[in-house]
């Protein structure tokens, strides 16, 4: 929903236990014309019962917070009162950080990281504020996992050890990069290793962690992902993906060969590339996507377009169209989400739009359609 002129601004509720964060946060909130601060809270129970009242087009939310963690917190919110929620967290690369990706699963639409200094430069405000309003806009629907709180007022305490895990634990511990469950497989010759290229931004994590987990560890081929997220959830994102299947999960790095069986993850800030060898290399970024959907899709059509599936989900904005459509036309496979089917339909609206013959999946088919265009099923 585009707001017209006039009309009134995205009110925002802010949730944080730091009172000096919660307070810098809304003044840049109120100082930012396109804005409005609805509210501050300083745990879970009180945003609950905030947004309930309230009704802001947007909460900020840290994870760990007393009486009521925020991840209760998105649960009931997404099952009660749907509403957008971005979640902020200061220790990306550690147990917030995989929190905050498990918020994710329960709703919460996108991850940033906390400042760590006031005032943010202009440029910095300008690109907080930018993604606030726009998160604002998106439309989002009601989860029924958090229908099984009925909170009264019971303490819940925001120990990260005591935090919920993941709705849905591997049958298997999900092996970290380096390290996997089961011997390695030898690579296979570059040209004969399927591969299956996957673009996905915002609602794309939870959607991932589901299709990873329904591929059985025979895939005969390899995964390789672009995740819009913020830098410094890299690290975390893989670790929470890995503990969701039974496929070792890892980060790219310089002149990684792709192997049978493994999920590959472009890192948040460098661009993720198939070069002419079929070895994988990190690049500078250029475009206003950084990892690139289009730059990974681009460069398999340049350099191995047969054998390799694209597959573009959930996300605001174009990436992953343009490269979509390169790699049909060079022969590889073409699939996007059904996009009435994504938190944000954006992007698959727009791969369809520039490749119109692409397949169009159901997030339950997508598992399925990958092992159909790998091979390795049981």
């Amino acid at each position: 929903m585009i707001r017209a002129a006039g009309e009134a601004k995205p009110r925002v509720l802010v949730v944080d236990d730091s009172p000096i964060f919660s307070d810098l946060l809304a003044s840049l909130i109120a100082d930012d014309p396109g804005l409005e601060l609805a509210g501050v809270a300083s745990d879970g129970a009180r945003a609950v019962a905030l947004t309930e009242s309230l009704r802001p087009d947007l909460v900020v939310m840290d994870v760990l917070m007393p009486v009521m963690d925020g991840l209760t917190a998105i649960e009931v919110i997404m099952a009660s009162r749907p509403t957008p929620i971005l979640v902020m967290t200061a220790d990306p690369r550690g147990r917030t950080g995989e929190l905050s990706l498990e918020a994710l699963a329960r709703g919460a639409l996108d991850l940033v990281v906390k400042p760590t200094s006031f005032p943010l430069s202009k440029p910095e405000a300008r690109r907080l504020t930018a993604r606030m309003r726009a998160l604002a806009e998106v439309a989002v629907v009601t989860h029924l996992r958090g229908r099984r709180h009925r909170w009264k007022g019971e303490a819940k305490a925001a120990d990260p050890s005591r935090c919920e895990p993941p709705a849905r634990p591997p049958t298997e511990p999900g092996p970290s990069a380096g390290r996997l469950s089961r011997p390695p497989r030898p690579p296979l010759l570059d040209r004969a290793l399927p591969v299956a290229a996957v673009v996905a931004s915002i609602g794309g994590p939870s959607l991932l962690a589901r299709v990873l987990a329904d591929l059985p560890p025979t895939l005969a081929g390899a995964v390789v992902i672009v995740q819009h997220l913020q830098d410094g959830f890299g690290d975390a994102l893989m670790a929470w993906l890995g503990r969701n299947t039974s496929l070792p999960v890892m980060l790219a790095s310089e002149g990684h060969r792709l192997a049978a069986g493994e999920v590959v993850l472009a890192p948040p800030g460098r661009d993720l590339v198939c070069g002419p060898g079929g070895r994988l290399s990190l690049v500078s970024g250029s475009d206003a996507f950084c990892p690139s959907g289009d730059a990974l899709l681009r460069s398999f059509a340049a350099h191995r377009p047969r054998g390799t599936l694209g597959l573009v989900l959930s996300g605001m904005g174009r990436d992953g169209a343009e490269g979509l459509a390169a790699l049909r036309r060079a022969g590889g496979r073409a699939a996007v989400q059904e996009p009435s089917t994504a938190v944000v339909g954006s992007m698959p609206r727009s791969a369809l739009s520039e490749e119109p013959r692409a397949e169009v999946w159901a997030p339950e088919a997508m598992a399925a359609g990958i092992l159909r265009a790998l091979g390795g099923g049981a």
